[in-house]
Protein backbone atom coordinates (compact mmCIF):
# COMPACT_ATOMS: atom_id res chain seq x y z
CA UNK A 1 0.00 0.00 0.00
CA UNK A 2 2.98 2.17 1.01
CA UNK A 3 4.50 1.42 -2.49
CA UNK A 4 0.80 2.62 -4.42
CA UNK A 5 0.50 5.75 -1.99
CA UNK A 6 4.10 6.73 -2.51
CA UNK A 7 3.89 6.28 -6.32
CA UNK A 8 -0.29 8.17 -6.65
CA UNK A 9 1.20 11.16 -5.10
CA UNK A 10 4.30 10.92 -6.98
CA UNK A 11 1.94 11.43 -10.18
CA UNK A 12 -0.26 13.46 -8.37
CA UNK A 13 -3.01 11.37 -8.43
CA UNK A 14 -5.08 12.87 -5.88
CA UNK A 15 -7.86 10.47 -5.76
CA UNK A 16 -5.98 7.51 -5.78
CA UNK A 17 -3.62 8.45 -2.82
CA UNK A 18 -6.98 9.15 -0.65
CA UNK A 19 -8.44 5.78 -1.40
CA UNK A 20 -4.95 4.23 0.20
CA UNK A 21 -5.67 6.71 3.00
CA UNK A 22 -9.05 5.13 3.43
CA UNK A 23 -8.01 1.47 2.90
CA UNK A 24 -6.12 2.01 6.09
CA UNK A 25 -7.95 3.62 7.72
CA UNK A 26 -10.54 1.19 7.54
CA UNK A 27 -8.09 -1.75 7.94
CA UNK A 28 -6.83 0.47 11.44
CA UNK A 29 -10.75 0.22 12.65
CA UNK A 30 -10.84 -2.93 11.77
CA UNK A 31 -7.59 -4.42 13.54
CA UNK A 32 -9.11 -1.75 17.09
CA UNK A 33 -12.39 -3.83 17.02
CA UNK A 34 -10.56 -7.12 16.49
CA UNK A 35 -8.82 -6.09 19.59
CA UNK A 36 -11.11 -4.99 21.85
CA UNK A 37 -13.03 -8.50 20.97
CA UNK A 38 -13.81 -10.40 24.03
CA UNK A 39 -13.34 -13.77 22.07
CA UNK A 40 -9.50 -12.24 20.97
CA UNK A 41 -6.73 -14.21 22.86
CA UNK A 42 -3.70 -12.15 25.01
CA UNK A 43 -1.74 -13.19 21.35
CA UNK A 44 -4.27 -11.79 19.01
CA UNK A 45 -5.33 -8.57 21.10
CA UNK A 46 -1.64 -8.63 20.89
CA UNK A 47 -1.22 -8.65 17.46
CA UNK A 48 -4.09 -6.44 16.36
CA UNK A 49 -2.84 -3.85 18.57
CA UNK A 50 0.67 -3.76 16.83
CA UNK A 51 -1.41 -3.56 13.89
CA UNK A 52 -2.90 -0.33 14.63
CA UNK A 53 -0.06 0.95 15.87
CA UNK A 54 1.87 0.60 12.50
CA UNK A 55 -1.16 1.74 10.67
CA UNK A 56 -1.02 4.94 13.07
CA UNK A 57 2.30 5.69 12.00
CA UNK A 58 1.59 5.48 8.39
CA UNK A 59 -1.13 7.75 8.57
CA UNK A 60 0.12 10.45 10.85
CA UNK A 61 3.54 10.56 8.21
CA UNK A 62 3.96 7.73 5.34
CA UNK A 63 6.98 9.41 4.24
CA UNK A 64 8.86 8.55 7.61
CA UNK A 65 7.00 4.94 7.78
CA UNK A 66 9.80 3.22 5.32
CA UNK A 67 12.82 4.17 7.55
CA UNK A 68 10.10 3.72 11.31
CA UNK A 69 9.93 0.01 9.77
CA UNK A 70 13.48 -0.70 9.75
CA UNK A 71 14.47 0.56 12.92
CA UNK A 72 11.22 -1.07 14.58
CA UNK A 73 12.47 -4.31 12.90
CA UNK A 74 15.96 -3.77 14.06
CA UNK A 75 14.57 -3.42 17.55
CA UNK A 76 12.88 -6.29 17.78
CA UNK A 77 15.77 -8.56 17.11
Amino acid sequence: MEQVYSEAVARGDRERARYCRKLVIQSKDNARLAARSAKATPAKTAEKEEMVQWMLVWLENPGVFPTWVRIRKLNRR
